[in-house]
């Protein structure tokens, strides 16, 4: 990074060309101004902007946390996302750079209560990466003579005191090597700030969605901050965190996504009591994190699936353009309800080599095991870091339970008569339906039917009676429930409800009856033209009636009695009607005064029939047509183009013409008698109306 400070008023040099005698000193003018060739404040070498932060789990994800933040490191990355807690808890973290007392990088604790408000208190020593060597400053420096084994003095190309040089443009691999190690010990050393963290998070609204965290942050100088001939040995200061977080439940698309803006050290100032600057207060740098987390458990069952991505701003000018902002991608798969997840992240600094990979995993059981391993970046070799946590207590609340509801019409049917039901499904939960199913049960508690899939239900499905093979199933009574889970894991499902399967019971088939219908059908096949006469010479007088409706409007009853065969319209309807192919469940008084095969103008067969009803609603006159019509298609089928059939009751005439095709697939079930007469044309005294139901 590009340093430019002003002077140290107590610090200057005496003369252009003259050089700290000290190695600190000399450090100071090699990375300093060279319109000045001053030093830099050593503040220069304290809380520098971009430690690694805290937290084995967030380091292996690549550091993007600012929009998960869902356990303690939150403290460092968002201390908003402390809020979606749901326990106590203890962290400890530690690693292979942490080789002395007290062998830690973080120590938390939090405790949160039962509106989500947590407290947290923490110990927070960072580690400094050495990142891009900055920059240097053209000249001989006999400061380091004492340290410099190379020839003296330690020479650095260019004009002294003027131009400033990049750093991997050094030939002299000495000079170069030993400048490394100079920054590393005096202008960037590996440990510089301690703190001591009070955190305080809430949410802010309702649902919870949105919260606020601050961190109140007492600052002084780590131990290793005053060896090595460094000049400074005391330091402290204060600063204060902000960070916000919202959280949008999902549906469909995962379980919620979450936005989290930090902003660190948003206000702060450390002050020096000793060294080359004593006295001196420095306002502290802010960084600022916008971080963005999608979670979903869509994936597979008991799984969890997490994606975030952080885009940081520092705000200060010791960074120039190509370091002030850096790009972070992270992602984490939980399996077995949150017992072990692998991870992966990738840290990415704009314009420079420095970018890197990282991996991690944990395993949460009594107590929590986070691992990290960063590879090879910001000049250094590979660092591991490891946390340990405990979690207890925490937030107690009851579940909410998904709504779920189904219901089915009608509840008795014969799929064998190509009847079918449709069952009618709802489900909603606050956070969204993650998957559901209908499962249709035997007598014997078998699973004989189901249907499930992800997200919201369909709010109706039609069920024809078949099995998961497609085979219809046996009559007799079957139960149905459905269950739905939202994406928090929470089930329900509805009171187990009773169906039954009702073929009514036909007319005793004789066996030569049954093999005429075949032969019949078969020379139907061959000669269509003579079948469609044989039906139209053949239709019968009357069709005989099942039972007499003893009053008007009244319903059926469950199981219905069956019907007596009518009059054969031809020999093939009459090897139907020994089969039990005929059937007006509706149709209980209907003396047919007139049916006959017409042609029309357009040279296409009609097969026409009057008769009077006793009905006296137009909704169950409209019934009694649909049902004279689906039984009539029965046999007559499509060897004819349209059906006519026109109900008479008392000095009024109600009409219904359908194609062949509709009546067809009334017949044969696929379509409701609502939906064949939405496709009808319906008359009233010769007048044309919409049927309404």
């Amino acid at each position: 990074m590009l340093i430019t400070f002003s002077f140290v008023q107590a610090t200057l040099l005496e003369a252009a060309g003259v050089f700290q005698a000290t190695d600190q000193g000399a450090a100071n003018q090699v990375w300093g101004s060279p319109a000045t060739w001053s030093n830099p404040p050593s503040a220069a070498n304290f809380n520098e902007p971009m430690p690694i932060g805290m937290g084995a789990r967030a380091i292996g994800m690549g550091e993007a946390f600012a929009g998960l933040a869902d356990d303690l490191s939150g403290v460092w990355y968002n201390p908003a996302g402390l809020t979606t807690m749901n326990k106590n808890e203890v962290d400890w973290m530690g690693g292979d750079r942490y080789t002395d007392a007290p062998y830690l990088g973080f120590l938390s604790a939090s405790y949160m209560l039962q509106n989500r408000m947590v407290f947290a208190v923490s110990y927070e020593r960072p580690w400094h990466p050495t990142g891009f060597y900055p920059d240097v400053v053209s000249g001989q420096y006999p400061g380091f003579d004492d340290k410099f084994s190379g020839t003296q003095p330690l020479t650095i190309p260019g004009t002294q005191g003027v131009t400033k040089i990049p750093f991997n443009t050094i030939t002299d691999t000495a000079v170069q090597s030993f400048l490394e190690g100079a920054y590393r010990e005096y202008i960037n050393p590996p440990f510089q700030e301690n703190a001591a963290v009070f955190t305080y998070a809430t949410p802010l609204s309702p649902d919870q969605d949105l919260s606020f965290g601050i961190n109140i942050k007492y600052l002084f100088n780590d131990g290793l901050y005053a060896v090595n001939d460094q000049v400074i040995s005391d330091v402290a200061g204060w600063g204060v965190d902000l960070g916000v977080q919202y959280r949008q439940p999902l549906g469909r698309f995962g379980k919620d996504f979450s936005v989290g803006l930090d902003v660190r050290d948003a206000v702060g100032e450390v002050r020096f009591n000793s060294g080359i600057s004593s006295g001196e207060e420095v306002t502290l740098s802010p960084v600022s994190t916008l971080g963005l987390a999608w979670r979903t458990t869509d994936i597979m069952s008991h799984s969890e699936l997490n994606l975030t991505t952080d885009f940081i701003y520092i705000n200060d000018p010791a960074f120039d353009d190509d370091e002030d902002k850096r790009l972070y991608l992270g992602a984490e798969m939980w399996f077995m309800d949150g017992l072990l997840a692998p991870r992966a992240g990738y840290r990415m600094f704009f314009d420079r080599l420095l970018s890197g990979p990282t991996i991690g995993f944990s395993f949460k059981y009594l107590v929590g095991l986070d691992y990290a391993y960063m590879f090879p970046q910001e000049n250094e070799g590979g660092t591991n870091w490891i946390t340990t946590s405990f979690r207890w207590g925490g937030i107690v609340e009851a579940p909410v339970l998904p709504d779920v509801e189904v219901s089915i019409d009608p509840p008795i049917f014969a799929p064998r008569n190509g009847e079918y039901t449709t069952f009618s499904l709802s489900a909603d939960a606050p956070d969204g339906i993650d998957r559901w199913t209908l499962s249709i049960i035997d007598k014997n508690s078998m699973v004989v039917k189901s249907y499930q899939d992800r997200g919201d239900p369909p709010a109706q499905i039609i069920w024809g009676g078949e099995d998961k093979t497609y085979r219809l199933l046996p009559d007799g009574e079957y139960t149905f429930l459905m269950t739905a889970t939202d994406h928090k894991g929470n089930s329900s499902s509805t009171a187990v409800q009773t169906l039954r399967l009702y073929t009514p019971p036909t007319q005793p088939k004789e066996e030569d009856k049954i093999d005429a219908l075949h032969k019949m059908i078969k020379t139907e096949q061959d000669q269509e033209e003579g079948a469609e006469d044989k039906v139209t010479t053949g239709v019968a007088d009357q069709l005989k009636l099942v039972s007499k409706r003893q009053a008007a409007n009244t319903t059926l009853p469950d199981y219905p009695k069956a019907p007596e065969a009518p009059q054969a319209l031809t020999p093939l309807a009459d090897a139907r009607a020994a089969a039990g192919s005929f059937s007006y469940p509706r149709v209980d008084d209907v003396p047919f005064a007139k049916s006959q095969v017409l042609v029309g103008a357009d040279g296409k067969k009609t097969y026409s029939v009057t008769f009077e009803t006793q009905q006296d609603s137009p909704k169950g006159i409209l019934m009694d047509v649909a049902d004279v019509i689906r039984s009539a298609a029965n046999d007559v089928g499509d060897s004819v183009a349209r059906y006519d059939v026109t109900a008479k009751y008392g000095t009024r005439q109600l009409r219904v013409v359908a194609p062949a095709e509709a009546a067809f697939s009334l017949s044969r079930g696929f379509t409701t008698r609502e939906q064949f007469l939405d496709t009808s044309a319906v008359t009233l005294d010769g007048n044309p109306i919409s049927p309404s139901y």
